[in-house]
Formats: structure tokens, sequence, C-alpha cells
């Protein structure tokens, strides 16, 4: 009943014209925090309805700074995050269904100055060589030892039987007893598997001389999440680079669903961030590979921190990105037929996501219909966003499904009262979805309608 009353309000109010100070409200929301789609935006760009559903916390206390999220591909509703910089080479496992913790992944002998970003894509070509000259290694090992005795008796191999260099610590050497399951393989249908890129890349000082992308095989999840899965130093692939016009800071890494090109955005308080490729081909050298500067794309909004690219996303079709900042997000689309780096000259769709403090995290769903965010700061919320277009009904039956947060910290059991809340307020957006919580767009609306009516009093 109340929200019947407060539609028809909402439509008189910023339809029928009774009052222009809340027409004018209406209007600084959208141009102040969310602009209309462009009409040079194609018909397949999605807009991303504002706010956004809480589907649980993230509570492991090693998560202090999520900082980069990126979808598995192996694993059914899971997420990988990381820390920011300070942090260990390890990632973290969340089920997208109530944000509890999967498992730890730990990057054996790897470091970690400033990890900003993670994403997910086929491995690059040097992950894949390297794999198979370790496969290769171990099958020529294996054959000059001399020992059938244990593969006729379906024996493994002495678990002792290492080369001395091993000993030493050298990362590059292989043994007999090397567990190789986990290593890349071209499928039959030649098809690259699926790595996992984590970007570190941060520099706020604009100081590094070379910063790197790690890229390795998506590994198991732990059967224990307290025991972390540790990844063998040979299998994760260094790609440091330099910038060709010196260091920049930079949070968001972008790797191509198809090709595995990798692209970096700047981070900057300027409307155009400059944007950089890095090819697959890429690999630890000395001097570093230089990055190609590709273009500027433009993050417009009247607020710097809107306009500081934290994270992104490439959706599965390789079509679509969303690149966030700390106030908003920018959903960029091209046509099929045209070259992915056009993207990047289109005028981006806009919206706005709960407001968490330094939100930096995002990623697609497996279909691209969700978006994925969270926050550096801790409770860090896992909040999943969906298109404009789609019903909140499909939400909500999605939303049953799930199993119920535990943590007690804006789980599905409190949910109700907030969507009823929100599609209240929603109710006077006049064709916009309000700009984060109430409490940020609702008091400017009543400000502009007090001024007005003093002006015309006066």
């Amino acid at each position: 009943m109340f929200s019947s009353v407060t539609s028809r309000l909402s439509n008189g109010i910023c339809l029928s014209g009774v009052s222009s100070a809340w027409l004018l409200g209406c209007l600084a929301v959208g141009l102040g925090v969310l602009l209309p789609a462009t009409a040079d935006a194609q018909s397949t760009c999605r807009t991303w309805r504002d706010g956004g559903t809480r589907v649980g916390t993230i509570e492991h206390e090693a998560i202090n700074e999520s900082s980069g999220l990126a979808r598995s591909e192996r694993h059914p509703h899971v997420l990988w995050t990381h820390n920011d910089s300070g942090g260990q080479a390890r990632l973290f496992a969340v089920d997208t269904r109530n944000a509890s913790h999967r498992g730890v992944v730990r990057l054996e002998r790897t470091g970690a100055v400033d990890w900003e970003d993670a994403a997910k894509g086929p491995c690059p070509p040097s992950t894949i060589d390297r794999a198979n000259e370790d496969e290769n290694a171990s099958a020529a090992d294996a054959a000059s030892s001399g020992d059938t005795s244990s593969e006729e008796n379906g024996d493994d191999a002495p678990s002792n039987a290492r080369t001395s260099s091993e000993h030493d610590g050298d990362a590059s050497s292989t043994d007999n007893d090397r567990d190789v399951s986990s290593s890349p393989r071209v499928s039959s249908a030649g098809s690259p598997p699926t790595c996992l890129y984590v970007a570190d890349i941060g520099d706020n000082g604009a100081k590094r001389d070379r910063v790197v992308i790690l890229a390795f095989p998506e590994p198991d999840l732990p059967t224990d999440p307290s025991e972390p899965v540790e990844v063998p130093r040979s299998a994760v692939t260094p790609m440091p680079f330099i910038y060709p016009d010196g260091p920049r800071d930079a949070e968001t890494l972008l790797v191509h669903p198809s090709t595995s090109e990798m692209y970096v955005v700047t981070k900057t308080k300027e409307a155009n961030a400059r944007v950089y490729r890095i090819p697959p081909e890429a690999r630890s050298a000395d001097p570093p590979h230089e990055a190609e500067f590709v273009t500027t794309m433009s993050l417009s909004h009247p607020v710097a921190y809107g306009r500081m690219a934290t994270g992104g996303d490439i959706s599965p079709s390789g079509q679509e990105m969303t690149i966030r900042s700390y106030l908003s997000l920018f959903t960029f689309c091209v046509p099929e037929d045209d070259a992915f780096e056009a993207i990047f000259d289109r005028e981006p769709r806009k919206a706005s996501p709960r407001l968490t403090v330094q939100s930096e995290a995002l990623a697609y769903g497996s279909e691209g219909d969700i978006l994925w965010t969270t926050s550096e700061r801790r409770p860090a919320p896992l909040i999943r966003m969906r298109p404009r277009s789609e019903k909140s009904s499909s939400e909500s039956s999605e939303s049953s499904d799930a199993p119920s947060s535990s943590n007690g910290h804006g789980g599905p059991s409190d949910r109700p009262k907030r969507d009823a809340l929100s599609k209240t307020l929603e109710s006077f957006d006049c064709g916009y979805a309000p700009a984060g919580p109430g409490f940020v767009w609702l008091p400017l609306l009543l400000t502009l309608g007090y001024w007005r009516r003093r002006g015309r009093e006066a």
C-alpha cells in the first residue's frame, strides 16, 4: 500500500511538474552521479541497477584489504580475492552464495609488493610451454633412471629422487615425483587452459622501475579450507614490464577471455585514464618487456574519487567491460565485428554501486549478467549487481536458492526489510536509481526544495 502511494506520488512529482524543485533534484542526481546512456552505446551494453544485493560479509581474518576479484573457471560459486600491499603472495576463495571462506592458495617463493587486481583468462603461451617442458623433463628423468620395477608394480617413484639443484632451491628444476597433474594443457579442441592472473602494479609514488603480472593455472580447492594449497614456483609465470613513459600508478588489470591480451588502466584523478597493453608472449626477461600505450579512456565524474580506476573486468563474451572507481561503475561495449580495443574509445554507461569504504575489486559472473564487488576495509561486504533490464523477481528467486548467511552482517535473513525500503526509495528516482543509500540523495532533494521555496517567498 505504502509503495503504491509513493509510486503515484513520485510520478506526480517527476512527470506532471507539480514541483519544479523536486524535478531539479532528480536532474541533479542524474547529472551528478548517474548519467543516462549515450546514443553511441550499443543496445547490448548493460546498464547496471544501482546499489546491488549484499549476499554476505567476507570475514576470514586474513583478508584485511580485499583489493582484487577474479571469477573461478573450475569451481562453481567461487571468487578469488587477495590483499593489497604488504600482504603475502596468496589468494583466498570466497563463496558467492554467502561470502563464506572456501580456502587459501599460496604462491611458493613469490613476492607481493603491491597486489592490486586479479583476473582470469587463457594461460599465456609461456606458462603452457613451461609446463610442457617440465613434463618432458620428468619423463626423460624417469626413462634415464633405468628403474622399471616401480612402474611394473604400479608404485610411485621414490620421494627422495631429487637433484642437488632442488636441494639448493632452484625453482626451475624438476624431479621424478613432481606432481604435474595441475599443469596447463591445450585441450583436444585447441583451446588453452585457464589461468589466474595477479597484477603487482600498485605504485602510489610512481617510483617502481618495473612492475609485474603473475600467471598460474587455477589450482584445486583444498578439502580442508584451513589447510592452504601450495602453488610451486615453477608453475608461476612472472611477466615484468615497464611503461614507455615512466612509472605509473595502476590498480586495474583486464585480461581478454579469448586472446589473453593484458591491459592495465592507470589510476588518476583526471577524467582520462591511460591504457597499456602487455602481450601474452611477455615473460620474465632482463630488460623487462615495455608495455605499449593504447589510448586514453573517459572516466568522467564530478568528484575525483569517482574518476580513479580501482578495478575492472572483461565480460565472458569479450564485448563488454566494466571499470569501477571508488564511487561509480563505467561499462563499455563494442560490437562483435569491431576490434576489441575500440571499446576504450566508447562512451560508458554508468551506475552507482553501494557506497562502501575504499571499494576496489570487481569481477563478472560466469554468464556476464552479474557483477561482483567488495571493499578493501573490514567488514567487507560481498555485493552482487544485476542489469537494470532484469526484474527484481529474478534476483529474489536466486537469493532464495542461496544458503543463509550465518555471519550476522547483512545476510539473506534481513534482506526483505532492506529490499522493501530500497524499492520505496527508488520510486523517487525519476528514471535514475538513487546514488547509493537514501541518506545521500534524499537530503539533497529536500535541500533543493527548501531553497527553491525560500527564493519564491523572497
